[in-house]
């Protein structure tokens, strides 16, 4: 998959779980998460099938990635929940400002922590070990 579509792709879970948490800003926390948790169960459900096929193809993900995003999206729902709770306190519709939330870190963080579990992420800039530079000097 291109860096393209998986941006979309992200874009689009997240507007998904975004709308789901707003719509369900209704129900008890616990139903709350659950329903997201079930999306949640679906996508990897995909990711899973996605992988067979890719394993056929001879470009199998590896299954740390697989499992690392998927407790990654557990995490996420517990900080969302969290986030709900805490911000119940001061507004009245709490889980619109979670869904956008929720929203900007699929959307946002999603691609770039994809990348950095799969080991496509660019490497850290390399020391300066020129001579003359700062670091050859100390």
């Amino acid at each position: 998959m291109s860096r393209h579509a998986e941006a979309v792709a992200y874009v689009v879970a997240g507007l998904v779980m975004g709308v789901v948490w707003a719509l369900g800003g209704d129900t008890p926390p616990a139903e709350h998460a659950l329903r997201v948790l079930a999306i949640l169960a679906v996508a990897a459900l995909a990711m899973t099938l996605n992988g067979r096929r890719r394993a056929r193809a001879g470009t199998a993900r590896d299954k740390r990635l697989v499992l690392s995003l998927l407790a990654a999206k557990v995490l996420l729902v517990a900080v969302a929940l969290l986030l709900d709770w805490i911000l119940g306190a001061w507004l009245p519709e709490p889980s619109l400002v979670t869904a956008g939330c929720l929203f900007v870190l699929v959307a946002a963080g999603g691609p770039t922590l994809h990348a950095r579990l799969s080991g496509q992420a660019p490497p850290p800039a390399a020391e300066d070990h020129r001579p003359g530079s700062a670091e050859s000097a100390a």
